[in-house]
């Protein structure tokens, strides 16, 4: 059974996912072409980069929540989207900086809603239609 409180911390973990690793680049791309003096075509191109990389490994990615469940691979996505960042961070090459996209592309797999998605019906089960039982509100 799915409680409140997995749903509650798994939406939290998704805001904080997304904001820094998907909407990064909408926050910082222009910031960090200004800064490396790079094309918005070679800053851009990273996010391209991790959107390649994420549907690649998806396969591979939902065995690995069948296999051992969505906590430690969810885990794993987390830490690497901190690995990812600090390498972006610290990027002064397109190749450190392309590096850094690809483990947030990994990281966005192991971490983001599609990955929280097949871990909730992996928790459920099969034939369950509500992710938690009826309030009494």
């Amino acid at each position: 059974m799915i409680t409140r409180k997995t749903i509650w911390f798994l939406g939290l973990s998704q805001l904080i996912c997304w904001g820094v690793s998907y909407y990064l680049i909408a926050a910082f791309g222009a910031r960090i072409g200004a800064d490396m003096g790079w094309s918005g075509t070679q800053v851009y191109g990273g996010f391209s980069v991790a959107l390649a990389v994420m549907g690649l490994t998806s396969p591979w990615i939902g065995r690995l929540i069948d296999l051992y469940g969505g906590r430690p691979v969810m885990s794993a996505g987390s830490l690497l989207l901190a690995i990812g960042c600090f390498g972006i961070a610290l990027s002064h090459s397109l190749a450190s900086y392309y590096l850094s996209w690809i483990v947030l592309g990994l990281a966005m797999r192991l971490s983001l809603y599609d990955a929280a998605f097949a871990s909730l019906a992996r928790i459920a089960g099969a034939g369950q239609n509500a992710p938690f039982p009826k309030s009494r509100f």
